[in-house]
């Protein structure tokens, strides 16, 4: 019989470790000179963590020559849902997003789940319960606490001046945006609330003070985030765990004696509500003000605002998410693709929105884009997850556990009327690890008795860790190169961004958005340097060809790819017809995007094709009847044709629009 070897305690202390970095600095990591500041930093740093501890636990295997795997309640769900990923990968309109995720985000790609599941399974597999409760709850904690300190400080502008976003008014800290933040805080509130009863009731003084400063600090940041689906998760959650601790004391008997001190909570924060106010409340000193609010002022020539309400425009995008299901009900249209396929079915009605010409790369309710990019399939095997977690809680529904319902019941909400970012997902995937106490079963493998086998194999996995590693770290320095490139470009030194984005392109060969970037630069020098015009005309064709072939369906790239034909249409007029084949693809894709067809039209007018420009540009008012520049330009066709009456027409629905516009006044006056 084989003797089992002894356990080795330092890949054990690094995988706790690892993990300990892993919550503590994830929600805290930011990138200032990154095309994303605060997604992509934190998904790469989940990658390279990944990679770490998935390592260290294949090193822990070989050294005590057992395959150390727990099987908990999460992995037949788990691996379900890492199929139809997998599945709607395959099958994706654009495979390169639905592996790496929208770039920028990253979060929500293959990729990314891969990384998260592997994180549960490492998780359970390596540490009893009571170590992965101080592994993940002690880090987020502190980190949450940091957090909050620096969103209650940004609400009284320590860094109002380098935001361009109000963040004095809608506070975001180190998650990016204000409800990103509250979902985060929702998740950690009834973490601090269960200890908080607990120390309550056996009278710890110094526990007492400790979380009831942690819950302070996130209440305040959660409010000044001023985001309502946060609000109403943290609601939500507070009450779950006060009503259980109510029923509780009722069947002890404890009534008396405990009900005091558990009023105080209620109290405490009505208290706090009143006094600050909510998304649905005003703060006490703007109730006993009652001011109105301040009117927003325009300039000579802008049009006045008319902000559309984000709960319109949200009912707009999930119509859109509908329409894809019914197209793709199945496997969807590729995990991650919302952002392109969108555009297909994107309901008309969108284009009279205050965001009518924004991208929006998720359908901002997980549900709906998981049923719009994974299918059927996907959305269902998606929810076997927080199902399969509220039933392993049920049927223990101590407080302790129901403070986990209610943390995951927070996502759940925020979920529905958001999306998930790195920092949610990571408590998705990961906390269900604090409901399964299993100990892993000892597994020997007679076959690693050699200690040469055993260095070879411990090598060859330190050797893989490595080069993904780098390879993470490549990724983050093409996207630091890319920024940069981005940047010079902006500010006409083409030269300087052209080796920038080489750079990108050479530490990830395979990112559409650095060859569509290259294009762009290789345009200016192509204005700028008449020597190598052909030469650099010839780069970048090549450089835009590549960013398409790679994303055939992105519309950001199609219309970068316009706007450098365009660019290259005015050295020669060769270029034109390639302009006009590339609009019209895109408007193919984008059968309803107003400002699409608005462009083609002036491209039409461009090439002298005034039957085809006016027609599209009738097709444009069709699509958005309130587009002032779509009118005023069918005006200027019409003047030109000597067609009076239309043009005073287009003239006047244009002035009707946007007062401000001086030109068509003028011209209203001139005819």
């Amino acid at each position: 019989m084989t003797t089992p070897p002894k356990k080795t305690r330092l890949p054990q202390n690094l995988l706790e470790k690892l993990f300990q970095l892993l919550f503590f600095l994830t929600p805290l990591l930011l990138s200032p000179k990154s095309f994303e500041v605060f997604e992509l930093p934190k998904m790469l740093f989940v990658y390279l963590l990944t990679t770490l501890i998935v390592s260290t636990w294949i090193i822990r295997s070989i050294k005590e020559q057992r395959l150390i795997f727990q099987k908990t309640f999460l992995d037949l769900p788990l691996l379900l849902f890492l199929t139809s990923q997998l599945a709607s990968t395959f099958i994706s309109t654009d495979r390169h997003t639905s592996i790496f995720g929208y770039y920028s985000r990253l979060n929500g790609g293959l990729l990314s789940t891969l990384c998260y599941s592997l994180l549960y399974w490492a998780l359970t597999s390596n540490f009893s319960l009571e170590k992965r409760k101080k592994i993940i709850l002690i880090p987020s904690l502190t980190s949450g606490f940091l957090i909050s300190i620096y969103a209650i400080l940004e609400h009284f502008g320590i860094d109002k001046d380098v935001w361009i976003q109000d963040v004095q008014n809608r506070v975001f800290s180190t998650l990016g945006q204000p409800n990103w933040l509250a979902a985060y805080l929702s998740v950690l509130i009834p973490f601090t609330l269960f200890p908080l009863l607990r120390s309550l009731e056996k009278k710890e003084n110094q526990k007492i003070i400790l979380y009831i400063t942690l819950l302070t600090s996130y209440t305040l940041a959660l409010l000044f985030t001023k985001s309502k689906s946060g609000f109403l998760a943290s609601l939500f959650s507070l009450s779950l765990l006060f009503f259980f601790k109510l029923l509780k004391t009722i069947q002890k008997k404890t009534l008396k004696k405990g009900f005091l001190p558990l009023l105080a909570i209620p109290i405490t924060f009505l208290t706090i509500f009143l006094l600050i106010g909510t998304p649905y409340t005003p703060s006490l000193k703007e109730f006993l003000k009652k001011s109105p609010p301040p009117e927003i002022q325009t300039q000579p020539g802008e049009m006045p605002l008319n902000i559309t309400s984000s709960q319109d425009i949200r009912l707009i995008v999930w119509k859109g998410a509908l329409n894809l299901w019914k197209k793709y009900p199945l496997f969807g249209t590729g995990t991650e693709t919302f952002a392109y396929s969108y555009y297909w079915v994107r309901p008309q009605e969108h284009n009279l929105t205050s965001e009518w010409d924004f991208l929006y790369n998720k359908a901002h309710n997980e549900y709906l884009n998981f049923l719009a990019t994974t299918g059927t399939l996907g959305l269902l095997t998606y929810l076997l997850l927080p199902f399969a977690v509220i039933i392993k809680i049920i049927k223990k529904p101590s407080l302790e556990n129901l403070s986990l319902l209610a943390a995951y019941a927070g996502i759940l909400i925020t979920n529905f009327f958001g999306f998930s970012v790195v920092t949610i997902s990571l408590f998705f995937f990961l906390l269900p690890a604090l409901i399964t106490k299993e100990k892993p079963k000892d597994q020997f493998s007679p076959s690693l008795e050699s200690n040469i086998k055993k260095d070879i194999l411990t090598f060859l996995t330190i050797f893989i860790a490595l080069r993904i590693s780098l390879n993470v770290i490549s990724y983050y320095q093409a996207d630091l190169n890319y920024q940069e490139s981005r940047n010079l470009r902006q500010m006409g030194q083409s030269q300087k961004a052209q080796e920038k984005i080489e750079k990108a392109i050479h530490l990830f060969p395979s990112e559409p958005n650095y060859y569509s970037e290259s294009s762009l630069i290789y345009s200016q020098l192509a204005l700028s340097e008449t020597e190598n015009q052909v030469y650099y005309i010839q780069k970048a064709i090549i450089a835009s060809d590549q960013s398409v072939k790679i994303s055939p369906t992105h519309p950001n790239l199609l219309k970068t790819r316009a706007s450098l034909l365009y660019t290259l249409s005015t050295i020669s007029p060769q270029y034109i017809d390639q302009l006009i084949t590339t609009m019209e693809i895109t408007s193919q894709l984008a059968p309803t995007d107003a400002k699409t067809f608005y462009n083609l039209a002036l491209t039409y007018q461009l090439n002298g094709d005034v039957k085809k420009a006016k027609e599209t540009f009738l097709k444009t008012i069709d699509l958005k009847k309130n587009y002032d520049q779509a009118h005023f330009s069918l005006a200027q066709l019409y003047e030109i044709e000597k067609d009076l009456e239309n043009a005073k027409y287009h003239y006047q629905e244009a002035l009707n629009i946007n007062p401000q516009n001086q030109k068509a006044k003028e011209k209203l006056e001139t005819l």
